[in-house]
């Protein structure tokens, strides 16, 4: 007979003159979802907390199993609680995640408990784990943001890292206390659907403490209340009438609103004066800071790509790696044979991991948006040498708002702002999908993205256009660039959507590498990139124009940071007025401050702008000191 996954029994857990527990007894079968309801101060939290072992109830009494094995038992930890913790999750309020470590390297903590303490001491996490990682990201909708600093993402995206960590270690049951109380409204519903997805297809057992009694009953089927530090229902969500909710909460049951009361106060340190020394918290403390360090080290060195080539070459994956690949591989074999230096793809979906990746010298050359390539720049570790060109001839691209092809929605109608409806923006670090319209189409408008529309959602442009095409959101970002690209790979999805909104014209993108690469192979990638597409006879030259047209690129032009600068002059121009907006003079000061260095930084970049290059071939032209081939 397979065991409960909780199992208490005569909990008693008294703070002061108060009994935050009174003979609380619970069990919790495999493969349940339960809530845990009731008035601040009701004992939610503490019941949570002692059933996972940690505090320990009152000395003398209770008694606790998780999975069949011992917690705690007559107020006393049990040699066991560590198997037993090892099978469980706990996630928090707050998160619980190091902010300067990446979300990946987050996750990987949670394999902790499975590891022995030297392993975990130093970091060596198997290669097991590491998979296990991305798959917990991927299950919980984050994988793109891996890579990017915990304390760079929303409260919903580092909740949902917080569960993923909770998966990586087995969990065969999650605990979570008040997972959703600090969430804005859409971030609390996914991650309540998420788990509720996680319980019903994966058979995780699900013990979750609500303030909110309308999602506990729209997602457990079965709630658990307390008050006075007692169960007064135990049940099915069906028998929480109302009358029974009014004689649980009393005065703090709100009908309309079905939101019970502020988040109960935090559990006292269960820690006595006297118990440790000095000696020991020194102790423990170090190794704590230890374990961090080494750990974080090594996860860091583990989470990004190993340099195994010459030159490791990071890519906007637009499309799935596959056919991405498939794309690249002769424009990346051609670099390889006319520089004689083994080039690797690394192919990532989203900016963050690219910006990381360059920024730590993982990779060494990289296609970057404006945007992320500015976020690169500016950590001095890396700069412009090159930028794109459209092989239409048109230098720059546009940002555009996309609807389905069906759809009658207008601009003015989608700027509504009445909630209704669900919209799609780029990444964090897009310039086109992101930066742009909210320069451009937001900002001079006084909106808020999260507050005009229904949901929001961020995405890469493939996901975006095939939401929209399916009808799965009203309206989206995009760029004219990625809207060409898929043009060709797939006619018919683009069939399906039409663009009614464009943006002024944005820079075409920056080729980027780190300014401590080695001169020499500094030089051959340089010479590769301008000469291609204008060196050796004509069939030479209309063979590589068609490779690079085939990646939605042109010929290659000279380009240094100053590149960036209209990217910096958005940013700077959003950030006033979004200063302006919040009315607080300080901040207006100090962004009119920012703007206005910017442009005039921008003023003199025009008496040292580069020169292009000749689109065909010019007799005797050279390139670096390289004449190039007729």
């Amino acid at each position: 007979m397979t065991a409960p996954v909780l199992e208490a029994k005569g909990l008693f857990r008294t703070y002061g003159a108060r009994k935050a527990l009174n003979n609380v007894s619970i069990t919790v079968q495999p493969g349940e979802m339960v809530a845990l309801i009731g008035p601040s101060g009701s004992g939610k939290s503490t019941l949570l907390r002692n059933a996972t072992g940690l505090i320990t109830t009152d000395e003398g009494t209770g008694e606790v199993k998780l999975l069949g094995i011992s917690v705690q038992k007559n107020g006393k930890l049990s040699d066991s609680v560590r198997q037993a913790r090892a099978r469980v999750g706990f996630v928090f309020q707050q998160f619980n995640l190091v902010g300067r470590l990446s979300l990946f390297q987050n996750v990987m903590l949670g394999s902790l408990g499975r590891l022995p303490f030297a392993k975990g001491f130093l970091g060596q996490w198997p290669k097991a784990d590491q998979e296990r990682a991305m798959q917990a990201l991927a299950r919980v909708g984050v994988a793109d943001y891996a890579a990017q600093r915990a304390n760079t993402l929303s409260g919903g995206q580092q909740q949902r890292g917080a569960i993923a960590r909770a998966l990586v270690q087995g969990a065969e049951a999650i605990f979570l206390d008040e997972p959703v109380a600090s969430l804005d409204p859409v971030s609390a519903r996914k991650v309540m659907e998420l788990l509720r997805d996680l319980n019903q297809r994966d058979g995780v057992t699900v013990i979750v403490t609500l303030h909110q009694i309308d999602y506990a009953t729209k997602f457990c089927d079965r709630i658990v209340a307390l008050k006075a530090g007692q169960i007064v229902y135990d049940g099915p969500k069906d028998g929480l009438t109302r009358d029974r909710l009014i004689e649980i909460y009393g005065a703090e049951f709100d009908e309309e609103t079905g939101d019970a009361a502020p988040k109960e106060e935090p559990v006292p340190d269960i820690t006595k004066p006297g118990h440790q020394n000095v000696l020991e918290k020194v102790v423990q403390w170090s190794l704590a800071l230890a374990m961090v360090i080494g750990g974080s080290y090594a996860l860091w060195q583990q989470a990004t790509p190993k340099v195994e080539a010459d030159i490791n070459f990071s890519i906007l994956a637009t499309e799935n790696s596959q056919n991405l690949g498939a794309r690249w591989k002769p424009f990346l074999a051609d670099m390889e044979k006319q520089t004689g230096l083994k080039i690797k793809p690394y192919f990532q979906s989203g900016y963050a991991p690219l910006v990381t990746a360059m920024q730590f010298g993982q990779t060494q050359v990289g296609w970057f948006s404006n945007k992320p390539g500015w976020e690169v720049a500016s950590t001095g570790k890396a700069e412009v040498f090159l930028r794109s060109s459209d092989p239409s001839g048109v230098d720059g691209y546009n940002s555009v708002v996309i609807v389905n092809q069906k759809s009658t929605l207008t601009l003015e109608e989608l700027l509504e702002c009445d909630r209704t409806k669900d919209f799609g923006m780029g990444d964090a670090s897009s310039t086109s999908g992101t930066l742009a319209p909210m320069t451009y189409l937001f900002a001079p408008r006084n909106i808020n993205p999260s507050n005009c529309f229904k949901t929001v959602r961020s995405a890469n442009h493939e996901a975006n256009v095939q939401s929209v095409a399916a009808g799965l959101l009203d309206a989206a970002t995009n760029n004219s660039t990625s809207l060409q690209i898929l043009g060709v790979q797939d006619p018919r999805l683009i069939g399906k959507v039409k663009v009614i909104w464009t943006s002024p014209t944005l820079p075409e993108d920056p080729i980027m590498w780190r300014k401590d690469l080695d001169p020499v192979k500094k030089k051959k990638i340089k010479d590769f990139f301008l000469n291609y597409g204008r060196q050796g006879d004509k069939a030479q030259q209309d063979r590589e124009r068609a490779i690079l047209a085939s990646l939605s690129f042109g010929l290659f032009q000279p380009a240094n940071n100053d590149h960036l600068l209209p990217v910096r002059q958005m940013q700077a121009t959003e950030d006033l007025m979004q200063a302006q907006q919040s009315g607080d003079v300080g901040k207006v000061s100090k962004a009119k401050k920012a703007f206005d260095a910017i442009q005039a930084e921008a003023e003199a970049a025009k008496g040292r702008a580069l020169p292009l290059l000749p689109t065909t071939p010019t007799e005797g032209y050279a390139v670096e000191g390289k004449a190039v081939k007729k």
